[in-house]
Formats: structure tokens, C-alpha cells, sequence
């Protein structure tokens, strides 16, 4: 009886199995994509290949026609038996971000897993590059690229070596958090003229409101978390008019898929920070009752 189970055990998981293989796509040139982060889907659509996605992470809205997209959990959080039921012939994942345990359990099931290193803006060039390699779309890819290399360098010369603003790019407020040095957000600072407060810290840390305080940022920068958040973190921040950024009325909110997406679209963030960090600051007495 138990070697009879056993054997029809072995035969459904034969039957079984294939539906969740790789399609048999030539080799090199995958047809079933699934981008395993937000960022990733944004660049798979910019180099006009949306056509090979067949899933995408959660939050992958942009653009439009991405929300069509079948769901595979979040990118901290990936659905494997979401993404093994959507025979895909390769995922795209995010270096540090993608679990190593589920692109090693993909790569185990025969599933080929392109990790990405969006770490720099450097980075994020040479990613997209390799994508466009990968799928078949080298020349769009490269011309993306340079473009916004090009974007780079333009914001850079029209910097030039005036003052350089201290910024707080804060993340949430209860709790609070901070992009803070080895971040791509603390290279657009820099690269749009800003010097960032807590740039000796690494990553993302937890602030406490007197730590963020003692920073005394001259312009506090709040990615987009709600309109009634952001009301409640400038009040938050209004209880300190001795900070400069408060003072001066520097608070401002960020559209966050422009700042918190390493792909495409970053250059449009970067071009947008450097006119915020360079909006002169407004006196308490000149500003309107």
C-alpha cells in the first residue's frame, strides 16, 4: 500500500511540475519576464519591452498599462508560488533587496534570477544597459542611459560651487527615518547641490525627533507618504522654528516614485531637488499671515 501511495505520489508530481518550469524560450532570449521591484518594470517599459512581462512586483504602477500586471508579492516579500505559476523564463531582482533565500529557490527550480545593482546613479546606468542586453533592446538601452547621464552633467554645470544647503531626507516621522550616506538619495543630493546631514551615517536609520533636530537642516525633504502625514510631519517640525528649514519655510514634499525608484525616471527626481535645494530661502517676517 505505502510503496503504492509513493508511486502515485511520483507520478502527479511529474504531471504536476511542468506547469510551474520555465517556458522553453531560445536560450538568451527570454519571452516570460516577472520584475521582482517597482524600478525594474519602469526600466523593462522605458526600454519598450513590457510586452515580455508577465508579472510584476507589488507598487509596479508606473506606467499605466504596468497595473495590468499580474502580482507576485512585494519585493521584500515575493510570492514564489505566484511567480513559479507564472512560468517565467527569468526574474529581474534588486541586489539587497530581493530575499537571497527566494532567488536561491528560484535558481534551484531552473528559474534564472538577474540580480541588479542600483546602489549609484553609476549603477543604475549599467543596469539598465545589462537589461536592454538582456532582452534584446541594447541600443534603446544605451541611449536611455546616456540620456540621462547627459541630464547628470547639465545639472551639475548649472550648479556650479555656490553654497551648498543642508538637507534632511526624512523618511516617515513616527517613526522617523533618514537616507543618510552609501545611498543613491545621497548622491542626488550631492549632485544637486545639497550636503546632506547625516552623510557620515550609512543607509537608513532610525532618527529620534532631537537627533533630527540637532542636525539643524537648512531644507527637510518628505517623499510622498499621504497629504495629512506630511501635514503632520511639518507640524511635527513647526514645534522647532530654530531649525533654518523651519524658520525659512524649506519643508517640502516629494513625489517618492521620482526619488525612491532607481530607474527611469531618477533624473526627473534629481532635477526636482536641485530647484528645491535652490528656492532662496523666506524669511518668518516676509511670509504671509
Amino acid at each position: 500500500m505505502k510503496t503504492a501511495l509513493r508511486l502515485s505520489a511520483a507520478i502527479l508530481a511529474v504531471c504536476w511540475l511542468p506547469w510551474f518550469l520555465p517556458s522553453q524560450a531560445t536560450a538568451g532570449s527570454p519571452v516570460r519576464v516577472i520584475a521582482l521591484a517597482p524600478s525594474l518594470t519602469e526600466i523593462v517599459y522605458a526600454l519598450d519591452r513590457g510586452n515580455l512581462l508577465v508579472g510584476a512586483s507589488t507598487y509596479s504602477d508606473f506606467p499605466e498599462v504596468a497595473k495590468r500586471l499580474p502580482r507576485v508579492g512585494s519585493y521584500a516579500h515575493p510570492d514564489l508560488e505566484r511567480i513559479l505559476a507564472l512560468r517565467p523564463d527569468c526574474c529581474l531582482a534588486v541586489e539587497g533587496m530581493t530575499p537571497q533565500e527566494t532567488t536561491e529557490r528560484l535558481i534551484s527550480l531552473g528559474v534564472p534570477v538577474h540580480i541588479l545593482d542600483t546602489n549609484t546613479l553609476a549603477a543604475v546606468f549599467a543596469s539598465i544597459e545589462k537589461i536592454g542586453n538582456l532582452l534584446a533592446a541594447s541600443e534603446r538601452a544605451v541611449a536611455l542611459a546616456d540620456a540621462m547621464r547627459q541630464t547628470v552633467a547639465r545639472i551639475t554645470r548649472k550648479r556650479g560651487d555656490g553654497l551648498q544647503p543642508s538637507v534632511l531626507y526624512q523618511i516617515g516621522y513616527a517613526p522617523m527615518y533618514a537616507a543618510c550616506g552609501g545611498t543613491f538619495i545621497n548622491e542626488l543630493i550631492e549632485l544637486a547641490g545639497g550636503k546632506n546631514v547625516c552623510a557620515t551615517m550609512r543607509g537608513y536609520p532610525q532618527l529620534t525627533p532631537e537627533q533630527a533636530v540637532a542636525f539643524r537642516p537648512d531644507v527637510v525633504l518628505i517623499p510622498t507618504m499621504g497629504r495629512e502625514a506630511f501635514e503632520a510631519a511639518r507640524t511635527r517640525w513647526n514645534a522647532w522654528p530654530e531649525v533654518p528649514a523651519v524658520h525659512s519655510g524649506r519643508i517640502f514634499i516629494l513625489d517618492s516614485d521620482l526619488f525612491d525608484r532607481p530607474g527611469p525616471r531618477l533624473t526627473q527626481g534629481l532635477e526636482e531637488l536641485a530647484r528645491l535645494l535652490h528656492i532662496p530661502p523666506v524669511p518668518a517676517t516676509e511670509k504671509q499671515p
